[in-house]
């Protein structure tokens, strides 16, 4: 954007004229450390959009955002990757490193962590994530964050009722049977009946329950 030259400078000094003072000089030099500041400032950043990501197992899986500052005008690919916090690969999430490719004029670009969900009621895990080796023409770094945390919220819930109690769904039950001539006299065909007990008031745990019947009359 700027250029300032030793031999500017000295043709500016070797001048019949003189009308080179030091308080011109000190302009070129704050041009040159402009320039140099502006160059540094145009190359490409990328980093984390956050240090912290969640999602609920039943979400089955995360997005990620990463995003990049300075220059837009280049393509520039980063790398990314996961590791174990406490989830545990192929138990809680599946691993999917890869590379992630901004196109010129794009700040942002994502990747996706899929997650496992199950009904067992777990402690929140976390899964560590990298970026790495950013890559561009004219030289792209990483920023602040370069790594981050996902956590994976466990939505299952125990069940405040406790255990529960149990009782039948009915208070009385009718079995049918049918009737039949059999050698000149009635006879009785008895059919089977279903007895449902039911566990109102919550289901948390293994619960076993006896039972008998009589008969009356």
């Amino acid at each position: 954007m700027f250029s300032v030259t030793r031999s500017f400078i000295s043709q500016l000094y070797c001048s019949g004229r003189r009308v080179v003072s030091a308080a011109l000089i000190a302009v070129a030099f704050t041009l040159v450390a402009l320039n140099s500041v502006h160059a540094q400032t145009t190359n490409s950043v990328v980093q984390f959009s956050s240090a912290t990501y969640q999602t609920a197992e039943s979400f089955f899986f995360a997005t990620i955002i990463v995003e990049r500052t300075g220059s837009l005008d280049e393509l520039v690919t980063v790398d990314y990757n996961m590791t174990d916090g406490t989830a545990v690969t192929g138990v809680d999430y599946i691993p999917t490193p890869g590379t992630l490719t901004f196109f010129p004029g794009e700040q942002f670009a994502s990747f996706f962590v899929i997650v496992f969900d199950n009904s067992t009621v777990d402690p929140n895990r976390t899964v560590n994530l990298q970026l790495s080796n950013p890559q561009s023409f004219s030289g792209t770094t990483l920023g602040n964050p370069s790594t981050a945390v996902l956590t994976i919220f466990d939505d299952d819930t125990v069940d405040t009722g406790g255990a529960g109690t149990v009782q039948f769904n009915l208070s009385t039950y009718t079995a049918y049977h049918d009737e039949y001539i059999i050698d000149g006299r009635w006879d009785e065909e008895p059919e089977g009946i279903q007895i449902t007990i039911i566990r109102p008031s919550g289901s948390y745990g293994k619960i076993a329950v006896d039972w008998a019947t009589s008969t009356n009359g």
